[in-house]
């Protein structure tokens, strides 16, 4: 099940290699169709994704994501395997821009990536285990009464507790 794309929300941020960038009149074209506004574009080289396990090793990801995230925009990816070429690079996007409400728009309808679901029983089930994980710590932070990491202003060395030190 995909969330429902939110119809007022016209700007994006695209994503691709550099032969999909290279055609970025024709994407602004075809977001126009949309009622979509591109405002950045960020190229990585072609093949990158697929030679990198880890994404933070791919500047223009990077990028992009920052820049999404930032501006509270959603990452559209006209063509999003043919650039990525693993599969797990494409679910890592779509859920990291998600745990900032966010959304990864594919191809050239700009679908939302699932936000439940999944693309098949291996990213539902692969999803639902990231999911799971939030969700227990989320509940574990509330029922210490403590805030997310980076979101307190602490810098990660403060003791959390004030109580006496162990011993």
């Amino acid at each position: 099940m995909a969330r429902p794309h939110n119809a007022i929300e016209t700007a994006v941020v695209v994503l691709g290699d550099d032969e999909t960038v290279r055609r970025c009149e024709q994407l602004t074209a075809r977001g126009a169709l949309r009622s979509t506004i591109v405002v950045a574009m960020f190229a990585f080289p072609l093949g990158a994704p697929a030679s990198h396990d880890d994404l933070t090793e791919v500047e223009g990801v990077v990028a992009a994501l920052a820049r999404a995230i930032s501006l509270r925009l959603p990452i559209w990816m006209p063509e999003p395997m043919a650039d990525l070429r693993r599969e797990q690079h494409y679910r890592r996007l779509s859920l990291v821009l998600q745990r900032h409400g966010l959304d990864l728009l594919v191809g050239h309808d700009l679908w939302p990536m699932p936000y439940t679901g999944g693309m098949n029983e291996i990213d539902y089930a692969l999803r639902r285990e990231v999911q799971a994980v939030d969700d227990l710590d989320r509940a574990a932070l509330a029922a210490a009464g403590v805030e997310k990491f980076g979101e307190s202003g602490r810098t990660g060395r403060e003791r959390v507790d004030d109580g006496p030190a162990p011993k």
